[in-house]
């Protein structure tokens, strides 16, 4: 199998890395820098019209969005996904989705309007309602995390690789407390996983 991911650190490609590690995958990294301006050059551009990163390269299929990478790579290895028509395949494709089509959005806004932007565009009142939205969201995930190690149970899958990236923006934005105990002892026990580790560094 042939596998390339085209990478920024701290972007979403680190859920893809990340599953890559956890799945043992032989890939190949094509570093970008995000600040840097690759993302804007003509041999980027020609696979992500866009300029955004991910874009994964699996045996010639171009991929852009990192759920669909991370769907993609369960089915191609067989592991970290509930198969399809098993008892938990829709609460796993829930959590896929519910990562970034819900709980992305807001944690992507509070940090464009205060610190991404120019001052001058920075818009104060999303900022507000982006921490009322993630505390929102925060007090659902602790809820469902009582007594679970994972979003599934006690077996760690591909979710939790797609929701701890998101989760971990939420502390970063400092939303992420000691009001949901829940949520904070499951992102540290994603962040000792070895797998994250290796991509991270």
């Amino acid at each position: 199998m042939s596998i390339r991911l085209y990478h920024a650190p701290l972007t979403r490609s680190l859920r893809v890395r990340w599953l890559l590690e956890e799945l043992g995958a032989d890939y190949e990294i094509v570093a970008l820098d995000f600040m840097g301006g690759d993302l804007q050059k003509a041999d980027y551009l020609a696979k992500h019209p866009l300029g955004k990163v991910p874009t994964l390269e699996v045996d010639g299929t171009t991929l852009w969005e990192s759920g669909a990478m991370v769907e993609l790579l369960c089915e191609k290895f067989g592991k970290l996904a509930p198969p399809p028509g098993s008892p938990k395949r829709g609460e796993f494709l829930q959590w896929v989705h519910f990562s970034e089509a819900t709980a992305m959005p807001p944690v992507g806004a509070f940090f464009q309007n205060a610190f991404i932007k120019p001052e001058p565009q920075r818009i104060p009142a999303v900022v507000e309602e982006a921490k009322g939205t993630i505390a929102k969201w925060l007090q659902l995930l602790d809820d469902h995390l009582k007594n679970r190690k994972y979003l599934l149970g006690d077996e760690f899958s591909a979710a939790d690789v797609m929701m701890g990236y998101t989760v971990n923006g939420a502390k970063m934005t400092g939303i992420l407390d000691a009001r949901f105990p829940n949520v904070e002892a499951y992102l540290g026990r994603l962040l000792e996983r070895p797998a994250l580790q290796r991509a991270s560094a």
